[in-house]
């Protein structure tokens, strides 16, 4: 199968389109190649390389993602399906001079914001949000954050990483008014994860006119612990980089994430109670995707997925398991419907 060169294709991602470049060459003999996501502006990723009678199959790691396919009797094209928490049609084609799309240049694609530095959000526009819209909180390369059907709830968790029982006061409207906000930090390069967190609090503060005081309250929480073999994830091959997530209502996807960011999504996303990293993995990074059936009662696939519990030790190799723990809660004093752009 000759794939030496450059491969490329339009990937459909939920609601994003992206320009993925596998690139294959001959190294010691044996075929290699690296995947390039060019919206992501991220340094390449390495690709695992397995052929069998029907194609080939190309698993990227750190973003456990997969893709299978075949190669056309031409030998220009690869058709087939990539793998994360979805699967969708995916055609590379041979790249040519004429049509080949620009890589992006890690190290301006990836300048970070100095960790010491404390940007704030220079550019901010803050609109209704379209009903259709789904929601969801990204990081774009430059730093630019975009959130998309997004409550003051959903900011007040993202910025202040609490669970909705972590919060208390609240009046009706911050949870049913929905929102698209884009902002643009004062600084160049990408912000670190608690640096963006920063920011939106700042926002919060400077457009919601949000006030707030904390209390220490019991409750239940999930805390998460390494299981008896130890963990099964991935570790990160970027660990410089920015986390990634990708959710869906029965998983999530993540790439250069610590498991106090992982906690976090739960909590945001998943589960019913504060989640807890009890792990003591610390600051190591991993790649990892996690499904399961949210009710398992009703899952007749013939490869029927596990309960979040049982995921989380097969897929995994950590616990997650019910507690009492004191927690903080953000208690609201004051808030109000965004100031105009």
């Amino acid at each position: 199968m000759e794939l030496v060169g450059a491969w490329q294709g339009m990937l459909t991602e939920g609601s994003r389109q992206l320009r993925v470049v596998f690139r294959f060459s001959i190294e010691n003999d044996k075929l290699s190649a690296l995947n390039y996501r060019i919206e992501e502006g991220a340094d390449p990723l390495p690709v695992t390389i397995t052929r069998n009678r029907s194609g080939i199959r190309l698993t990227i790691p750190a973003v456990a993602g997969v893709f299978e396919g075949k190669l056309t009797a031409d030998g220009n094209t690869l058709s087939g399906t990539y793998t994360r928490l979805d699967t969708t049609a995916l055609t590379l084609v041979r790249s040519k001079k004429d049509n080949e799309w620009t890589l992006p240049e890690a190290s301006e694609a990836m300048k970070s914001i100095p960790a010491d530095a404390h940007p704030e959000f220079e550019v901010t526009t803050i609109k209704p949000s379209r009903p259709e819209e789904k929601f969801a909180i990204r990081l774009y390369p430059g730093g630019v954050l975009v959130a998309t059907s997004a409550t003051a709830a959903d900011l007040i968790r993202y910025g202040f990483n609490v669970h909705p029982q972590q919060i208390a006061g609240a009046p009706g409207w911050m949870d049913s008014e929905r929102y698209d906000v884009t902002g643009k930090p004062d600084l160049d390069g990408m912000p670190s994860l608690p640096q963006s967190k920063a920011m939106v609090k700042k926002l919060l503060a400077d457009r919601f006119g949000l006030v707030f005081h904390i209390e220490k309250k019991e409750l239940s929480v999930y805390t998460m612990a390494v299981g008896n073999g130890g963990p099964k994830m991935t570790p990160s091959a970027q660990p410089d980089g920015l986390p990634s997530f990708r959710t869906a209502a029965n998983g999530v996807i993540a790439t250069n994430t610590t498991m106090v960011e992982f906690a976090q999504i739960l909590q945001a996303n998943f589960v019913d109670q504060p989640v807890v990293d009890r792990t003591g993995l610390g600051a190591a990074k991993y790649a990892f995707a996690l499904k399961w059936a949210v009710d398992p009662s009703h899952n007749n696939d013939v490869d029927p997925l596990p309960d979040l519990f049982t995921a989380f030790q097969q897929q995994l190799g950590l616990r997650l398991q019910s507690t009492k723990a004191q927690a903080d809660i953000l208690v609201i004093d004051q808030i109000q419907k965004p100031s105009s752009n």
